[in-house]
């Protein structure tokens, strides 16, 4: 009976013992990468491109115009983009470069924004997405040769202030010129008022050349 007693007390000591004991925990999950969206198309001759750009659209709106200029081009080139074929936003799109070096690139939002990018090239920033700061600079983000993430607000915000300063110069330069052609036609006329007085006037009346 003992025996018995004995067996029941040691087998309700082990189902309490495994019964309360800390279930072991699960490992966490590891979060899920967020997919990537794929390029949907090309900006440019895709056969005679001497470089590529994968561009993202980080910009939270439709890019409805996108041009470029090389740097040995005067003028930025046709259109890119067709008017039924916008870049949307959070979209990725291959830009090809007709040749080799950096270029700007000129886009137009749905909103009618018009931005600039300066100084891309495949060859320093071959994927980056485009975005808009605060201040309504557009710059590029991207990762560098050694893994590590970059921008370039910094430089892009200096352009920018710097084309400001010279549109804020020459505007001034033009309403200085504006005044200064205003007072000058002021005062031709008041010279030519005064010409004209001091032939006319009550002095005398000239009728056929003589004097009465």
């Amino acid at each position: 009976m003992k025996k018995i007693t004995l067996s029941l007390m040691m087998a309700v000591m082990v189902m309490l013992m495994t019964g309360f004991a800390p279930a072991a925990s699960e490992p966490a999950a590891a979060p899920e990468a967020t997919p990537v969206p794929e390029p949907v198309g090309y900006l440019g001759e895709q056969e005679d491109a001497q470089g590529m750009i994968v561009l993202a659209n980080g910009t939270e709106q439709d890019i409805v115009s996108l041009t470029i200029k090389g740097e040995e081009d005067e003028e930025y080139s046709e259109q890119l983009l067709a008017e039924d074929d916008p870049f949307l936003a959070g979209e990725r799109r291959v830009l090809c470069l007709p040749a080799e070096g950096s270029y700007e690139v000129r886009l137009v939002l749905a909103d009618e924004t018009e931005l600039t990018l300066h100084a891309l090239s495949a060859e320093e920033i071959p994927e980056c997405t485009i975005l808009v700061s605060e201040d309504g600079v557009a710059y590029v983000a991207y990762v560098d040769a050694e893994g590590e993430e970059a921008d370039t607000l910094e430089t892009e915000t200096a352009i920018y202030e710097e084309a400001q300063r010279i549109a804020e110069e020459e505007a001034e330069a033009a309403r200085k010129a504006e005044e200064e052609a205003a007072a000058a036609a002021a005062a031709a006329a008041t010279a030519k008022q005064s010409s004209n007085s001091s032939y006319g006037g009550d002095s005398g009346c000239l009728t056929g050349g003589l004097l009465w």
